[in-house]
């Protein structure tokens, strides 16, 4: 995957909404056993690598990552899982766009 940006540091990303589950889900993935933060971040990856953040590449999950996550939101969320599905993908979104902007004002 091609870089189209210098390396971010975690630092640089506190501010931006979102990055506490970012900054979860990267925790998540260099640890092991991604949970939900870390599988948020995976279905990211392309975009998020893209953008210079470096992200653990985990090609041993069964794929594709949203219908795993999502499987696992249905055991800790049960009848909200669907919910917590679409507000983790928008604050994904959120983070995203913020990154894009942040990268491109410098």
């Amino acid at each position: 995957m091609a870089r189209l940006h210098d390396p971010i540091q975690e630092d640089d990303l506190t501010s931006l909404p979102g990055a506490d589950l970012v900054l979860a889900g990267l925790k998540e993935l260099r640890e092991g056993e991604p949970g939900e933060c870390g599988l948020l971040v995976l279905i990211a990856f392309s975009r998020l690598v893209r953008l210079g953040l470096e992200v653990p590449a985990r090609n041993d999950l069964e794929r594709p990552l949203e219908h795993l996550l999502y499987a696992r939101l249905e055991i800790t969320h049960a009848s909200d899982a669907y919910s917590r599905y679409n507000s983790l993908l928008r604050s994904m979104a959120s983070f995203a766009r913020a990154l894009e902007q942040q990268v491109n004002e410098t």
